[in-house]
């Protein structure tokens, strides 16, 4: 039922966006039922009535997982004599053929072949981008902090050339302190740094 809305395109004339939304609002009752639908057709639209009698729609839709997952194209003839290669837990394959196999193997072979999947593309995924811009900015925070040695340095050079300038007096010799404590401050800032860095 759901093949032939889909051919028709019946959800969308009759102004629905998907065939889930023409399916819960025409019959609610298969709102509860909608993944068993979907396998239906699914496995309807892959083999015949009678290869869903033959071997459960369960069973083959496991197949066609498989057959996706290996990238084989879809195959409607009888699957009886087909070699399947089950992946198991320890990594290694058993090959069977598919009417030896049971509907649970294929299903565990399914599960750990797209954890794999996920797990190697998890494995080639660059750095996050966090990572990678804490890595860029620490020599940026480096040269910024190095700055603030050198504006006290600066600035006690500064007052000292301004002393130069003032006549004697009290106020005179508060700035010449103040100058040269700027100065010895900038001074034994930038000697720490250096000696750390040299540690490093």
């Amino acid at each position: 039922m759901l093949n032939s809305i889909a051919k028709a395109d019946l959800a969308r004339k009759a102004g629905y966006r998907s065939i889930r939304a023409w399916l819960f609002a025409n019959v609610p009752e298969a709102e509860a039922k909608d993944a068993a639908l979907y396998r239906c057709a699914h496995v309807a639209s892959l083999f015949s009535k009678e290869q869903a009698k033959l071997w459960g729609v369960i069973k083959l839709d496991a197949l066609a997982t498989h057959d996706y997952d290996t990238r084989r194209p879809p195959d409607s003839a009888d699957p009886a004599e087909r070699e399947i290669q089950l992946l198991q837990a320890d990594g290694s394959t058993l090959t069977k053929k598919f009417r030896d196999c049971s509907c649970r193997e294929l299903q565990l072979s399914n599960q750990l072949r797209r954890k794999a999947a996920r797990d190697q593309r998890q494995a080639a995924t660059p750095r996050p981008k966090k990572e990678a811009l804490a890595a860029r900015s620490r020599p940026e925070i480096e040269v910024r902090s190095s700055t603030k040695p050198l504006t006290v340095l600066a600035l006690g050079i500064l007052i000292i050339c301004i002393f130069a300038f003032l006549p004697a007096s009290r106020l005179a010799t508060a700035v010449l302190v103040n100058g040269i404590g700027f100065l010895l401050t900038g001074i034994a800032i930038l000697a720490w740094r250096g000696a750390r860095q040299s540690n490093v």
